[in-house]
């Protein structure tokens, strides 16, 4: 007897749990109430069972029907038997049109990965399908990316977005279901669904792009079939890249996660050669430094790669490129760009314990030593710290910080020009709230925090470790 169209779709999620080695492992599900997700959240509850699923729906709050919405999962959750919980978003001040769509998905994500701590769950699910792929080769091709931006998404990414420091990863199961197959999901499982109103605001590029694919005919350039088949050619120039850049940023890459701060090696030991796997070597390096999820635009990846090795600074991509003090032979850095002034705004009254990711890229954690636990607390003034940009710090404790930043160079901690420490973290604590610890060492003149341990690391895994 045939298959029916559910049972082909749950037999294809089979198949990319057992590829992802996700059988029998506890799964997030990422569910909002459309017909995507919720189709997803079937299908993955009946692949991998009901008892190995917990759903997550995060509730962004910008809209007045969203709790309504999150009610509906939770009761659609409870009928597959799936454990479900609604995260709701707070926004002390709401971003503009440009960058909600942005920081929304960077808050989601944090609050998965925060759900993914609290459960112990070993992977998050999305219900990302094959418009989904269509729309964002399309934004990659008008943002002119390179190939690795036209292979748009992979069926799995080794870790979550947004720094969350978990080195769980993120499945797309659904990346080879059409729209239209997940609708037809729902409908044969009884599951109502909701639109959201959002999705038809053009304003949003996505939005306008997937209306557009959406009425092209099956001649124009539009059409869903001919964008992923440029779409699947790009990823097998992706995975030929691959092969090449890992080796070549073990061999000429030194990445500092204490600071987020990478230095390349001189162009005259030939990892240029090639300026594909150049550029791609570049632009991994320049993403994990500036913090971001994906390599920058081509054209900025290449404003970098001519300046080496350079004379001058160049900034591109959210990065400062600082030249070695000779050219010949010699490494060049690569930093995050300084911050505009109040780009970074101090954090204060942070708990011990407490483990917060500063500027997307490095994650600091003030904890009381176990020994000392006590004297700790009150040596930090109750239990709390905080942390500033070192640039701000050398300003208001100018003679302190500079020479710690002479003693930290002594160390060997520290060898990189002023430019590429300006957003390094200055933790503060005592009960004057005096710098305790940057550049990857502790500051003289903070007696009272020497009770603390703390540690600052990069957020995310440098590329190709």
């Amino acid at each position: 007897m045939a298959l029916t169209e559910t049972e082909k779709v749950i037999a294809h999620v089979r198949r990319v749990l057992h590829r992802q080695r996700l059988t029998n492992k506890r799964l997030l599900l990422a569910v909002s109430g459309g017909a995507d997700s919720l189709a997803m959240a079937y299908v993955v509850s009946r692949a991998a069972g009901a008892h190995n699923c917990h759903a997550v729906t995060v509730d962004h709050g910008f809209r007045a029907s969203s709790h309504d919405e999150a009610t509906h999962v939770h009761r659609c959750m409870g009928a597959l038997g799936v454990a479900h919980e609604t995260r709701r978003l707070t926004w002390t001040q709401m971003p503009g049109a440009a960058r909600l769509e942005e920081d929304a998905r960077a808050r989601r994500y944090a609050a998965l990965a925060e759900a993914c701590r609290g459960h112990g769950l070993q992977a998050v699910l999305t219900g990302h399908h094959r418009g989904d792929q269509a729309e964002t080769f399309l934004l990659r091709f008008l943002r002119h990316s390179g190939v690795y931006g036209l292979a748009a998404m992979r069926e799995a990414a080794v870790e979550l977005p947004g720094g969350s420091g978990l080195d769980l990863p993120l499945v797309r199961p659904l990346l080879d279901v059409d729209k239209q197959t997940l609708v037809q999901v729902c409908r044969a499982a009884g599951i109502a669904w909701r639109e959201d109103e959002s999705n038809a605001d053009v304003r949003f590029r996505r939005n306008a792009l997937r209306r557009a694919i959406a009425g092209a005919s099956e001649h124009s350039p539009l059409h869903v079939d001919r964008l992923l088949a440029v779409c699947r050619a790009m990823q097998g120039h992706r995975e030929a890249l691959d092969r090449g850049v890992g080796e070549m940023l073990l061999r000429h890459v030194r990445f500092d996660q204490g600071l987020g701060v990478a230095t390349l090696e001189s162009p005259a030991s030939g990892w240029m050669a090639n300026r594909a796997v150049a550029e791609r070597l570049v632009g991994c390096v320049a993403a994990w430094v500036a913090g971001s999820e994906h390599p920058p635009e081509l054209a900025h990846v290449r404003m970098l790669l001519d300046a080496l090795p350079g004379t001058r600074p160049t900034t591109a991509a959210g990065c400062l490129l600082l030249p070695p003090p000779s050219t010949e032979h010699r490494p060049s850095v690569l930093a995050r760009q300084p911050p505009r002034r109040a780009e970074l705004g101090a954090l204060s009254g942070l708990p011990l314990g407490a483990s917060v990711v500063w500027d997307r890229r490095l994650r600091v954690e003030v904890r009381a030593a176990a020994a000392a636990a006590a004297a700790a607390d009150a040596a930090a003034g109750g239990g709390t710290w905080g942390v500033v940009a070192f640039a701000d710090a050398l300003g208001r404790w100018p003679e302190l910080m500079a020479a710690h930043r002479r003693r930290a160079g002594d160390c060997g901690l520290a060898r990189y020009p002023l430019g590429a420490l300006a957003a390094a973290p200055v933790v503060c604590a005592g009960r004057e709230r005096l710098p305790a610890f940057a550049l990857g060492c502790r500051v003289d003149g903070c007696e009272e925090a020497r009770g603390l341990e703390i540690t600052v690391r990069a957020a995310r895994t440098p590329p190709a470790h």
